[in-house]
């Protein structure tokens, strides 16, 4: 099954466009036939035309704001995972069911929840049954530790945490009630057309496996950088781990970012989620 959808729809420039020649073109024909009637009417389309023109959408956060704060955060999680020589995999675990007893000072941690495990397991390996380690219990998670016990992986708080329960609030909707294409779909919409995060998305999903193809990301310039920031391959920059969070409420499943395909000039982001039975 696949969905195919490039969802930014200029609607606003085309009307801004439609609406200025529309009453320019009014005004030049209302002096050349002396007619007050187009003048009005020009005078009016050309009103609207600016109006929509100022009225556009502008992102909330200015871009430089936006990288600079996801920089400090993912350094700071970059030096954590080399000081603890915790090298493995990100998997992004489902929230804890709601029916579990957590302490109010742990309730944050029923939330999803990022596992890095403390080694690789071989690339053919798809099951998390035949994988060389296990991820945490509920227990383990609503104790709220951040190492676990004999260093056997770190618990993060996703990195996309904050964008994904934004959306949820501002759209009034839970994701944990939608199936994987509903929030596939709703996401995409919202992060276009509510929050400016992205100019394009594209999405296919086969054999529990979900690609995600972001155009113009507002935190493209992570993928640029430098220095040897392995976290923005390893969780996904904000925009890509506030997905993978929404795939784990969605799916009620484990999720890992398989497969990345960055562009040369970064302005194209290639997502693979795998999503584990």
């Amino acid at each position: 099954m696949s969905l195919n959808r490039y969802l930014k729809k200029d609607y606003q420039r085309i009307a801004v466009v439609v609406f200025l020649l529309s009453g320019l073109l009014s005004l030049f024909w209302s002096i050349y036939l002396y007619n007050t009637v187009l003048a009005l009417v020009g005078l009016g389309l050309t009103f609207f035309g600016v109006l929509f023109f100022l009225l556009g959408p502008l992102k909330a956060v200015e871009d430089g704001l936006l990288f600079d704060t996801a920089t400090s955060e993912y350094s700071t999680i970059n030096r954590i995972i080399n000081d603890l020589k915790c090298t493995g995999e990100a998997f992004y675990m489902p929230p804890i069911p709601k029916s579990m007893q957590v302490p109010d000072t742990q309730k944050s941690f029923k939330e999803v929840t990022v596992f890095i495990s403390p080694k690789r397991s071989p690339p053919n390996v798809l099951s998390m049954k035949e994988r060389s380690f296990d991820l945490p219990s509920a227990n383990e998670r609503s104790e709220g530790k951040f190492l676990l016990k004999d260093r056997k992986g770190l618990l993060l708080t996703p990195p996309g945490l904050g964008i994904l329960k934004d959306i949820e609030k501002k759209i009034k909707t839970d994701f944990a009630d939608m199936d994987i294409m509903q929030f596939c779909q709703v996401i995409a919409d919202v992060l276009l057309e509510k929050f400016n995060l992205a100019k394009e998305i594209e999405i296919m999903e086969e054999n529990n496996v979900v690609k995600f193809k972001i155009r113009n990301s507002a935190y493209e310039n992570l993928y640029t950088r430098d220095d040897n920031m392995t976290t923005i391959h390893l969780l996904g920059c904000p925009l890509v781990s506030a997905i993978a969070v929404g795939l784990a409420e969605a799916s009620k499943k484990n999720i890992s970012i398989i497969n990345e395909n960055v562009s040369d000039d970064s302005s194209e982001i290639e997502i693979w989620y795998r999503i584990y039975n």
